[in-house]
């Protein structure tokens, strides 16, 4: 019996002395074990990139209406570019920081555990009805 280099996987040879059915069966789940182990931990360690577009859904005035982005993960950053007037409006949300515009109550874009939120406050607009929001999101 012998080992593989990277994941100290058993490789079994018929003349090994200790070569019984059952001893192979234990040997296959462990090596079973550890290679799900080892792809589950590569599939964690690669970032998570999602691009989308979204609507806006609150009215010019309305401040309290807030809209989740839902995209399954928590990201680290999101782009936001829109559409209000005849300009771009965009902004970058960092997780644990989110986007103010005033005061700590007045954020118009956070990250969530499971994607983004998004407000209107102030005249600055991520959720006004009838525009629509491009993003880009990382984690």
């Amino acid at each position: 019996m012998s080992k593989t280099t990277n994941y100290q996987l058993t490789v079994w040879d018929y003349g090994d002395e200790d070569f019984s059915p059952q001893k192979v069966r234990e040997d296959w789940k462990l090596n079973f074990t550890k290679v799900d182990a080892a792809l589950k931990a590569e599939e964690l360690a690669r970032p998570k990139i999602v691009t989308g577009v979204f609507a806006g859904e609150a009215a010019y005035n309305d401040t309290n209406a807030i809209q989740a982005i839902r995209l399954g993960f928590r990201p680290k950053v999101v782009v936001i570019e829109g559409q209000e007037g005849g300009g771009e409006y965009g902004g970058l949300i960092l997780d644990g920081h989110p986007v103010f515009v005033g005061t700590e109550d007045s954020w118009i874009g956070r990250v969530s555990d499971k994607g983004f939120e998004v407000k209107n406050v102030n005249h600055h607009y991520f959720n006004y009805n009838a525009k629509t929001y491009y993003y880009l999101a990382i984690g």
